[in-house]
């Protein structure tokens, strides 16, 4: 066979697969149909005998006197059991109406009861974060005060160890900070940071991580400050004389930082002139210097000073000494920085050229350095002059 009748032949076969699968598609299609019709039948002659029933029972039920309230209350209940026991729904639009009205009804009811369980649920979180938060105080508030029996009784105090971890983990969350300041979590630090009974430190690592947590903490208001007392524990480690480098620097960069709120520092040096900060400088220096800077106390101290230092003292002058003396340190602050009598910049260093002399010299220096032989010596022999 050739080639064009192959074609032909699976052109027949595709267009017959077509046809039988339009033809099946269509007898499927066909029973669906009448069976659906059949279903909507047999419902409407159930609905019929349903109602020539209600009609006899409302008959029989109008003869009884006491029966008719009963009578009206099932028949209020009784159509809608009907109607939803079909396994298509009713058919009537009043009644599909109706049936709208109460699935939107029971809808609505479903959202407003996912808002409240989602208003509960908020709510629950909540009190959990407090509860944890209650918890983790209490414990080390506990182990606290067992460290410090432990302490009195002249046995180790581990309790805040075993603790810590916990509390560490916890603290560092940035979104249960604010919760845990708001809870006076600043009064368990004071009592974890404040001294022994013995008068000794508590340990190193408790020291080190409870400074470092609070360096991530928000900003502390200087009311809770106060009432925590905080900040004597914090002074307390700063000053003492056992405590760590690394440790005091940040002491003190907490207390510089609690500090300025109270009184009313800026924060912010890279906004301040040249002239504010050397005032800030000149006014945070103690009553002593600030005299020793002026060179006295009295304006005609400071003129007889001044004309001593113009005129250097001779060999009966007073105040002359015949012997040589021991400088005496200056105690000036200096604060403000001279200004500089040229304006050379000194950080462009020029290269200055080579003079001849220098040139001859380092020609003499390399003629040195260079092994000069009258004769090549070869191991081989070669090139040997004869």
């Amino acid at each position: 066979m050739t080639s064009l009748g192959i074609q032909m032949k699976r052109l027949k076969t595709k267009k017959q697969q077509r046809f039988l699968n339009n033809s099946f598609f269509k007898i499927i299609s066909g029973m669906f149909g009448k069976m659906k019709q059949l279903d909507l039948d047999q419902e409407e002659e159930e609905k019929e005998k349903e109602k020539e029933k209600e009609e006899e029972e409302e008959k029989e039920k109008t003869e009884g006197g006491e029966a008719e309230g009963g009578s009206e209350e099932k028949k209020e209940i009784l159509p809608e059991l009907t109607d939803s026991s079909s396994d298509e729904g009713p058919n009537d639009r009043e009644q599909m109406g109706d049936f709208a009205s109460d699935f939107d009804m029971m809808m609505q009811r479903k959202k407003l009861e996912r808002g409240y369980r989602r208003r509960r649920k908020n709510v629950d979180i909540i009190s959990d974060s407090d509860d944890l938060i209650a918890d983790l105080m209490v414990d080390m508030r506990n182990a606290a005060e067992e460290d410090r029996e432990l302490n009195l009784k002249g046995e180790p105090a581990i309790k805040k160890l075993s603790v810590m971890k916990r509390a560490q983990n916890e603290l560092l969350k940035a979104d249960l900070q604010h919760a845990f300041l708001d809870s006076g979590i600043l009064n368990v630090f004071t009592e974890w940071l404040s001294p022994m009974p013995d008068r000794s430190l508590p340990s190193l690592k408790i020291r080190t991580a409870f400074l470092k947590i609070l360096q991530q903490f928000p900003r502390v208001e200087s009311h809770a400050l106060k009432a925590s007392g905080i900040g004597k524990a914090i002074m307390y480690l700063y000053k003492h004389p056992k405590e760590t480098k690394e440790n005091r620097m940040r002491a003190g960069k907490l207390i510089n930082e609690w500090s300025r709120p109270i009184f009313n520092l800026a924060t912010n040096f890279s906004a301040m002139s040249k002239e504010e900060r050397e005032q800030r400088d000149f006014e945070q220096l103690n009553k002593a210097k600030r005299i020793s800077n002026d060179g006295g106390s009295t304006p005609a101290r400071r003129e007889s000073t001044s004309e001593s230092e113009d005129t250097p003292r001779r060999p009966g002058d007073p105040g002359w000494v015949y012997r040589a003396r021991v400088p005496q340190p200056s105690t000036k602050a200096y604060v403000v920085r001279p200004k500089w009598k040229s304006d050379i910049d000194i950080s462009k260093s020029t290269k200055k050229g080579m003079s001849h002399l220098e040139k001859q010299l380092q020609e003499l220096k390399r003629n040195r350095k260079k092994q000069q032989r009258a004769v090549k010596i070869s191991i081989e022999g070669n090139r040997m002059a004869l």
